[in-house]
C-alpha cells in the first residue's frame, strides 16, 4: 500500500513537470517575438566569442559588443550608436569605420532586421530557421523546434556570407 502511494505520488510530480515544463512552455513559445525581445545574445566563430547587448531609450537603440576570447579582446568594448562606432580599449576610446568591425555587425543588422521587417519560417533540410531580410542581406536564425532554443545565424548578401554559432538567446543578462 505504501509502495502504491509513493508511485502515485511520483506519476502525479512526473505528469506536473511534463504539462508545466516540457513540451508546452517551450516548444510552443513564439520564437519570432522571442528573438524580437532577445537583449543579450551570445555568439562565437571560428575565431572569436563575444556578447551582443542591446538596448533601447525613447528609440535610440544602443548596441554594445563585449568579448570572452579571445584573451588580448577581453579590455575592447565597440558601441554602435546613432549611425557611430565607437571602441573602446583599456580607457582608450576612438570612432571607427564599420570595415574596423565587419565581423561583428552582421549580428547587429540580423537583429534590426528580425524586429523591423517581414519574417517567415522555413525548414532547409533537418534545421528549421525564422528568414528576414535588411538592405540586400537575407539572414537565417536556426532554431531547435522541440527546446525553441536559437543555435546558428548565417547571413548572405552583398557585402559577403557568414555565420555565428549562437550560444544563448536571452531578454535579459539575468536569465
Amino acid at each position: 500500500m505504501k509502495h502504491l502511494k509513493w508511485l502515485s505520488l511520483l506519476l502525479t510530480f512526473f505528469l506536473l513537470c511534463v504539462f508545466s515544463c516540457g513540451c508546452g512552455s517551450t516548444a510552443k513559445k513564439d520564437l519570432l517575438e522571442a528573438l524580437r525581445s532577445a537583449r543579450v545574445i551570445t555568439a562565437s566563430d571560428s575565431d572569436l566569442f563575444f556578447t551582443l547587448e542591446w538596448s533601447e531609450t525613447n528609440g535610440i537603440v544602443r548596441i554594445v559588443f563585449r568579448f570572452s576570447s579571445p584573451e588580448q579582446l577581453k579590455p575592447l568594448t565597440i558601441t554602435e550608436e546613432n549611425g557611430k562606432i565607437h571602441a573602446s580599449y583599456k580607457g582608450l576610446e576612438t570612432e571607427v569605420t564599420e570595415e574596423f568591425c565587419a565581423r561583428l555587425l552582421p549580428l547587429s543588422r540580423a537583429m534590426r532586421a528580425f524586429r523591423s521587417s517581414g519574417t517567415e519560417t522555413g525548414v532547409q533540410g533537418d534545421r528549421s530557421y525564422l528568414r528576414a531580410a535588411l538592405d540586400g542581406d537575407t539572414f537565417l536564425m536556426y532554431y531547435d523546434p522541440a527546446s525553441g532554443v536559437f543555435t546558428r545565424l548565417e547571413w548572405t548578401g552583398e557585402s559577403g556570407s557568414g555565420g555565428y554559432d549562437i550560444l544563448s538567446c536571452t531578454a535579459s543578462d539575468s536569465e
